[in-house]
């Protein structure tokens, strides 16, 4: 529970709303035991006449002294007459109880006194209920009871009424308040009050109920949403080497599947496995009141069922974690099968991309029948281990009530208590599993949030904007997982102000060259200077911040045109990017567009064409207005007239900056200032169109077959 346990600094820093919580689980796993407890008189006030003061008296005597007493109130006869007073009975006596070594069960006790009698010749016998309510509330160490003994005896013996906490006086004072009375109507006003005071508990209990419930909901949803914008600050700060490597769709699963079902354990946490444990402890203490015996018999099958719980637990992690692995997998593939959709079309591959999914969907399936096994399996083996103990409890109650120690209503009740109880415990059987749901979930994201983000070097300076030359020395380069390097010495100093034209086969190195510029990627070996200073000493803020990028496949984002534009210098005015749009030949498409600037360009600037989204993105990097441009001219899959703009565009551009163009277009390469021929990683040559032409074969290879038919 380690990652679970870094998720309660979210929901610790909500003070006000734990504290509230934490209330109302108590008062409402209190409420809950009093409700139940609170039938007991209603059952007694039926089953006898001990009456509803007599009840509660008696039992406030038996938790002073441990000695418990029958009483019975005067019956009504014919005519509203009233029956002899009758004499407490003692029914059972606790084994530590002091106060009842000088009674038995079956003595009758038939008056009390504050000090003992000199003679007790012709006293009048009391009421069971004037004497149950002397002794529960009289303040003495000691008083004094006529007893007659089962063998027949007579005699006075002591009687310790114990201690008399605080809330036997707030017990006393509320009798206090309800008028005492005998005979059948006052029997039924009695269960009527008892009945009343039963539903405004419920009543009340329902509210703490709503009030928890819904707090934790917002303790969960508040620790989420924080959750998961600390890890996307992370994420986001990554090195690219993260995402070139695996993927997104990992990343986005944990963002979204994972957080989903660390929430549910937070609110499981703070909800179920905050109350049910407090409604156990409050059931067990009011079933300790009423038989201790009983509620430790029951209670010695907890280690049992505690470690029940742990080991379904362990499996439970183990299970949950393979599948969300799984998962993860899965959504790689939808991301993929989408993305790729023209693709899967053109060449007639529906059936096979199906095979596939299906695969992966059955991969997930068979790991979360393995966590759906464990989760059924923990309801039931806990229930029956904490049933069995109830029973053997239950059958001892069984034989206590043969022998007359425990009254109905009281069994009635307590058998009321410990089955609620268990059924709390059955409830934290299906919780923990879904805890350690969340606990293999909650490492998944945080070891996302924990993996090593971009940072500046310790030392680092900022760089200012490039003014007179950039060089890289001895670059060396190797993509994660990749056996050859994908870069091999390359030295090359290009002056500040020149156009460079980076040319080369496929895979030979080119975008993986400019993409070190940025440091996107950490060199294996070798350094890269603007300026003499080494990038990898400057502060990455100050290094991006005065790049331009034009990447091969054009990243734009769901938002408007103008916040396209102004992507790089978020806040900018609309003229400002309206200028920039100008420059980049954009405009007039744009304002072909219902809402101009403020339409909305559609996922991966689906309402766009390939040309239109290029000259976007141009339209952005000019408004950054960088001291450096690394731009790969795709432009292979526009129109010509498309491709035209694009190309006037990032000539005008480029007038006064430095910049590095993976050049498709023989017009490109001819006004370069210095052309880089790339193979294998490495440069094979460097000079000019026509210097090249003469000494460097595999320029005129590719002059001849690529670029010279480009321009044809």
């Amino acid at each position: 529970m380690v990652y679970f346990r870094r998720l309660l600094k979210y929901v610790f820093v909500q003070k006000l709303n734990v504290f509230v919580a934490i209330v109302a689980a108590s008062m409402t796993a209190a409420l809950m035991a009093v409700n139940v407890t609170a039938v007991m008189p209603v059952i007694q006030m039926m089953l006898d006449d001990s009456g509803l003061h007599g009840w509660a008296e008696g039992r406030i005597v038996s938790q002073r002294s441990g000695v418990v007493f029958l009483v019975e109130e005067a019956k009504e006869l014919e005519d509203g007459v009233m029956s002899s007073p009758q004499p407490l009975m003692v029914t059972k006596i606790e084994i530590l109880s002091e106060a009842g070594k000088s009674l038995n069960i079956g003595d009758q006790v038939f008056n009390a006194w504050p000090e003992e009698p000199a003679d007790i010749t012709g006293e009048t016998p009391q009421s069971a209920v004037e004497l149950i309510a002397y002794l529960a509330a009289s303040d003495q160490e000691q008083i004094w009871l006529r007893v007659r003994h089962v063998d027949g005896k007579e005699a006075v013996v002591a009687f310790s009424p114990g201690e008399k906490p605080i809330w036997i006086e707030w017990a006393l004072s509320l009798l206090d308040r309800i008028p005492r009375g005998q005979g059948v109507d006052y029997k039924f006003r009695c269960i009527s009050v008892m009945l009343w005071l039963t539903l405004i508990l419920a009543l009340v209990r329902c509210v703490f109920r709503f009030t928890h419930e819904y707090t934790v909901r917002k303790i969960s949803l508040t620790s989420i949403r924080n959750l998961r914008n600390d890890t996307f600050a992370r994420a986001i700060r990554l090195p690219l080497s993260v995402y070139t490597q695996e993927g997104v769709s990992d990343t986005i699963s944990r963002f979204i599947n994972d957080t989903n079902l660390v929430s549910r354990g937070i609110t499981v946490l703070f909800g179920k496995a905050m109350v049910e444990p407090l409604k156990i402890v409050s059931c067990f203490v009011m079933a300790y009141m009423i038989d201790k015996q009983i509620t430790l018999i029951v209670l010695a099958s907890s280690p049992l069922v505690f470690l029940l719980v742990l080991k379904i637990g362990k499996k439970s992690k183990k299970a949950t974690k393979h599948s969300l692995q799984k998962w993860s997998a899965l959504l790689g593939k939808l991301q993929e099968s989408f993305l790729g959709i023209k693709v899967i079309k053109g060449y007639h591959q529906e059936s096979w991309e199906t095979d596939r999914f299906r695969n992966a969907n059955q991969d997930l399936y068979s790991r979360q029948m393995r966590m759906a096994r464990v989760e059924a399996s923990s309801s039931p083996s806990i229930e029956a281990v904490a049933f069995t103990g109830a029973c053997i409890g239950f059958m001892f109650a069984l034989r206590m009530i043969q022998g007359s120690d425990m009254n109905p209503s009281g069994f009635i009740v307590l058998v009321a208590l410990l089955a609620t109880a268990a059924e709390s415990g059955r409830k934290l059987g299906d919780i923990l599993p879904q805890v350690q749901e969340a606990n293999a979930s909650a490492q998944r994201v945080f070891e996302l949030y924990d993996r090593e983000i971009e940072t500046d070097h310790p030392e680092a300076v900022q760089l200012a904007p490039l003014h007179k030359d950039m060089e890289f020395r001895d670059v060396w380069f190797r993509y994660p997982g990749s056996v050859e390097h994908n870069l091999k010495g390359v030295n090359l100093k290009v002056k500040a102000g020149d156009t460079v034209a980076v040319v080369g086969p496929n895979g030979s190195g080119k975008t993986t060259l400019l993409s070190m510029i940025p440091r996107f990627f950490q060199l294996e070996k070798g350094q890269i200077f603007i300026d003499g200073i080494d990038i990898s000493r400057a502060t990455i803020e100050s290094l991006r911040g005065q790049l331009g990028i034009v990447t091969q496949n054009t990243i734009v984002f769901n938002d408007t045109i103008a916040n396209n534009i102004a992507y790089g210098r978020p806040g900018t005015d609309i003229e400002t990017v309206k200028e920039a749009a100008r420059h980049a030949y954009a405009e007039e498409f744009i304002l072909e567009k219902a809402k101009g600037y403020d339409e909305l360009i559609g996922q991966q600037g689906s309402t766009l064409s390939g040309g239109q989204l290029q000259r976007l993105a141009i339209a952005r990097a000019i408004l950054r207005n960088p001291s450096i441009l690394i731009f790969d001219e795709a432009t292979s899959q526009i129109d010509s007239d498309s491709e035209a703009k694009i190309q006037r565009a990032l000539k005008e551009f480029c007038k006064g900056r430095t910049a590095f163009i993976i050049a498709h277009r023989l017009s490109t390469i001819v006004d370069a200032d210095v052309i880089v021929v790339m193979d294998k990683g490495q440069i094979a040559a460097c000079g000019s169109h026509n210097e090249l032409l003469e000494s460097c074969q595999l320029y005129r290879t590719l002059y001849e077959t690529q670029f010279g038919s480009r321009d044809a």
